[in-house]
């Protein structure tokens, strides 16, 4: 049976998982609060790691600070999901996890109540919320626009909420209308919406919009899973990991309405079924070895760092990164 926990229990200790005949005892998964958890509970749930750990764990980081908290405690986590800028800046911090799969290549919407704003261009002259100014949506949106041809100081207004969850509760309560959201809360603001009464329109996909800024295509890096520096020693256990999660992200698009199911009994996300069932069929899922699109993560990264060089640790992590 899976457990959910938000906290490291036990003292523990940070060796590293040797290459040995011997079970795991506790393999540690750990997600963030969102849809991206689900395949990771659902290889919890199913025992599908049974072959390498006598035990699987998923625990639930509900912001930066405490996904650091649990890295750099003294009972570490094996495998961890996150945005790929994250395990960038981790990364050039001295952690030495290695990036193993791009799995989540979109997940960005612009939302609004105005039916008539159908690209980037339609912002012009309305105010638009964008949550943790500086952060990676901010940064992409803004990277989109300037390229766009929109000056985000003169051309629009932006509004920086403090958390993802403040501009859902704006636009909720009618206060604002326009606002980047990433899924779940990009569905569950419009489900909740309808409720009400208030028509909320998933106005602009930012994914394509960043292939007409760009010529990149619609395919953006924005979070993978990482094996940390104790299962580091163990490359059967990693092969195994990454076969099985590989047909977890399969069984999820295949079966989104189950993904929601199984995503509203993992009490730290805080979603019920339905909106979780829905933004997965609006997130774009689809497992790429890191190593195997290590071109279109450099290409994001450039594009973030060209901003802020502090959103992937100051520079494109080297080739030590990517897990062979």
């Amino acid at each position: 049976m899976v457990i959910f926990a938000l906290t490291i229990t036990g003292t523990g200790d940070s060796r590293t998982e040797s290459e040995s005949s011997d079970k795991i005892s506790e393999l540690v998964l750990v997600g963030p609060p969102g849809p991206m958890a689900i395949p990771l509970a659902y290889l919890a749930e199913n025992n599908k790691l049974n072959d390498i750990a006598e035990k699987t764990t998923l625990k639930i980081w509900e912001n930066q600070d405490q996904l650091l908290a649990m890295i750099n405690g003294g009972d570490t986590p094996h495998f961890v999901t996150m945005p790929s800028n994250t395990a960038a800046t981790l990364y050039n911090k001295g952690i030495d996890l290695k990036s193993l799969d791009i799995s989540v290549w979109g997940i960005l919407y612009v939302i609004s109540t105005d039916p008539s704003i159908k690209s980037i261009k339609d912002l012009t002259d309305h105010e638009v919320i964008v949550p943790f100014e500086g952060a990676m949506p901010d940064l992409l949106f803004n990277n989109i626009c300037q390229k766009t041809g929109i000056d985000t100081s003169k051309d629009l207004s932006i509004y920086y909420a403090s958390t993802p969850q403040q501009t859902a509760q704006l636009l909720l309560a009618g206060q604002k209308n326009c606002a980047v959201l990433t899924e779940p809360l990009a569905t569950q603001v419009i489900l909740k919406g309808k409720k009400a009464g208030t028509d909320f329109y998933r106005s602009i996909n930012l994914q394509e919009e960043w292939n007409k800024a760009t010529g990149l295509g619609d395919r953006i890096p924005i979070a993978g899973t990482v094996a940390m520096p104790k299962i580091m020693n163990n490359p059967d256990a990693i092969k195994k990991f990454m076969e099985e999660y590989s047909l977890a992200i399969d069984w999820l698009k295949n079966n989104p309405d189950e993904a929601g199911d199984l995503g509203s009994q993992i009490e730290k996300l805080g979603f019920e079924a339905k909106p979780i069932a829905e933004s997965v069929k609006n997130t774009r899922w689809d497992f790429v070895r890191a190593n195997e699109c290590k071109e279109d993560i450099e290409t994001f990264f450039t594009v973030l760092a060209e901003q802020n060089p502090k959103i992937i640790g100051g520079k494109l992590p080297d080739s030590g990164y990517y897990y062979q």
